[in-house]
């Protein structure tokens, strides 16, 4: 009884490559829009995040608006000449 042997020829192998680096290449495309968006997510997240903590403080202080002293109530200033 004889063993068969099966190989891959010369061309199986170049075609196989080929096929996975066209994988690797579209996965590598993929990547700096996916980064892109992860960094737009957290930077909303962020955003977010703080606009809820003002606006619980804004609550809680009716009168005091921290962060926007533009609202804040001064007191008169005093003329002195």
């Amino acid at each position: 009884m004889r063993k068969i042997l099966h190989s891959f020829n010369m061309v199986e192998i170049v075609l196989a490559i080929g096929v996975v680096a066209i994988g690797v290449t579209g996965v590598m495309a993929l990547l700096p829009p996916a980064l892109n968006a992860n960094r737009d997510v957290a930077a909303d997240a962020f955003v977010a995040e703080a606009a809820s903590k003002v606006s619980a403080l804004q609550q809680r202080h009716p009168q005091r608006r921290p962060g926007l002293p533009l609202l804040q109530k001064r007191p008169p200033r005093s003329q002195h000449c």
